[in-house]
């Protein structure tokens, strides 16, 4: 699939700069809820987006997304390394961060109104393919010395990554001069699945939920 993102990425810059199609570029600020068990947190963002417009209700995007790290925690047990200490058994606290990025291209279509409507209210739906890259960061206090910590998560840092469904759905409004104020809501579903020392729980490592409100500027036949 890595490959897939890159091919549709290479086409939709070939295509970009072969045709003479509108193009828009957006940015926006976003709020991410990571609801997998175990692993949930909040985060703040920014996404740097592109659309090239291909008619009035179908585009195609290419965005990038990335997330301040986003802080949990969560309890686990040791068991001593030698008979004779006392506990045997000690629990400790692994507290977590992680940073999460991802790379998207995909497909935008407009339920309502258009790429470049002057007035009203434009609803549209997002999907995509996605690479999200993620490094994760796992301190605890802990006596190893004595105590052999459980074989997850592990503790210091690490990388992960994941290949994602990319599903959005949102609505703009345009200020005039072709700048339009949006706001949507998006999800990532792992694709790819594959084990890593430093989840705290390997079932739905990442499961977020994203509001994101943002300005785009549209750029006609350029």
């Amino acid at each position: 699939m890595k490959k897939i993102i890159t091919i549709i990425a290479l086409a939709f810059f070939s295509h970009t700069s072969m045709a003479q199609n509108a193009v828009s570029v957006g940015t926006d600020i976003g709020l991410l809820r990571n609801f997998a068990k175990e692993q949930k947190f909040w985060s703040l963002g920014q996404t740097l987006v592109g659309n090239l417009h291909f008619a009035p209700k179908h585009s195609g995007y290419l965005l990038f997304t990335y997330f301040i790290p986003g802080k949990f925690s969560n309890e686990f047990t040791a068991v001593a390394r030698d008979a004779a200490t006392n506990p045997q058994q000690v629990q400790y606290r692994v507290n977590s961060s992680w940073a999460l990025r991802e790379f998207s291209v995909g497909y935008k279509y407009f339920f309502l109104g258009r790429f470049d409507a002057e007035t009203g209210l434009n609803i549209y739906g997002q999907a995509g393919l996605g690479l999200m890259f993620a490094k994760a960061e796992n301190n605890a206090v802990l006596d190893t010395v004595l105590y052999a910590p459980a074989p997850r998560p592990l503790i210091g840092s690490n990388k992960f990554n994941r290949l994602n469904l990319d599903l959005a759905i949102g609505g703009e409004v345009p200020l005039g001069g072709s700048i339009f104020i949006y706001s949507d809501l998006r999800t990532w579903i792992n694709t790819s699945s594959y084990p890593s020392a430093v989840f705290h729980n390997e079932e739905n490592a990442t499961f977020p939920l994203m509001l994101h409100l943002g300005v785009r500027l549209l750029f006609s036949n350029w």
